[in-house]
């Protein structure tokens, strides 16, 4: 399994800990349980936002952390 194999599959798991995060979020818990886990998913939308960040610096396509790094334009 090469790099890029590897960071798909690793996306592919943060977005299914960020979807159960949120579905627990969403269910019959106390407040403070319920701020727990939002803040579990905003962590795991991190984790799959800096992976994103790697697949785009591997594809060279001129963007890092949604940012373009240069332009042709100035």
């Amino acid at each position: 399994m090469g790099d890029e194999e590897a960071l798909k599959i690793a996306l592919s798991h943060e977005k299914k800990a960020i979807d159960f995060y949120k579905a627990e979020a969403q269910k019959d818990y106390s407040k403070e349980v319920k701020e727990f886990f939002t803040k579990l998913a905003g962590v795991e939308e991190k984790h799959y936002q800096i992976i994103e960040a790697e697949l785009d610096f591997m594809h060279q396509d001129g963007f890092w952390f949604d940012t373009m790094e240069f332009s042709l334009e100035k």
